[in-house]
């Protein structure tokens, strides 16, 4: 389980981890299972960042700043990759797959980046103000509780790929009991409608992906992480006590 678990630090953070000298596909599927502990990790240092830094907006543009360099901008590159394919791809499954492999990014994919960090600064700075911390921790966890929510309820576009490989040897139970327990963590602690308002919105998304590209690639599974973050944030703010 630990080297699962080190699997997941090194893969969706830039922390330095113990080398892992053998990977077999059991230690990769069981490492999903620890994405959402991971977000709960990340955002926990942001709490602590926002906490400590007596200037709203300065405290704001650090926690952004933190988030994106722990994670080594990785979601945000799917999120860039997925806008270009969607828009680019024109409805072709082909032409969009073709698109979220090139490594660069057109003016879509930057446009998608640049929005999606002046929602989470906007939002952030609201939440800081108010000293909502908790939100720093359930967009994170959330976010990468979508990547079980995926895989879980959708198909690979790719037989081959990151994606692909990471979901091969899934304990698709456990990863079940993970996305319930956070559920009913959000409800019992007064996050009901951003259960609803994720809910839903995985679902919808889940419909698009499969019916435009035949269900998640890699680049997806980010760009979903990286809206969820910024849609948990903005209902949080909406949902603050007047």
């Amino acid at each position: 389980m630990l080297k699962s678990f080190f699997l997941a630090v090194q893969f969706l953070t830039r922390v330095p981890v113990p080398g892992i000298a053998v990977i077999t596909c059991e230690h990769s599927g069981r490492s999903v299972l620890f994405y959402p502990l991971i977000g709960a990790l990340l955002g926990f240092v942001l709490l602590v960042f926002a906490a400590t830094i007596s200037s709203v907006w300065l405290a704001a543009a650090l926690v952004l700043l933190i988030w994106v360099v722990m994670t080594g901008a990785l979601h945000l590159d799917g999120l860039a990759d997925t806008a270009d394919a969607w828009v680019g791809g024109h409805g072709d499954a082909v032409r969009m797959l073709k698109i979220m492999h090139d490594p660069y990014s057109g003016p879509v994919g930057v446009t998608a980046i640049v929005v999606v960090l002046l929602v989470k600064f906007a939002a952030l700075v609201e939440l800081i103000s108010a000293q909502s911390f908790s939100a720093l921790v359930w967009a994170p966890v959330l976010g990468r509780s979508g990547i079980l929510f995926f895989v879980l309820s959708r198909s690979s576009a790719q037989t081959e790929g990151l994606a692909a490989d990471l979901v091969a040897c899934l304990p698709r139970r456990a990863a079940s009991w993970v996305l319930v327990t956070i559920a009913l963590l959000c409800l019992i602690l007064g996050n009901a409608w951003l259960v609803v308002v994720v809910l839903g919105m995985w679902l919808a998304m889940g419909f698009v992906m499969q019916q435009r590209v035949g269900g998640y690639t890699g680049d997806i599974l980010g760009a979903s992480v990286e809206i969820t973050e910024a849609v948990c944030l903005c209902i949080l703010v909406i949902t603050l006590p007047v």
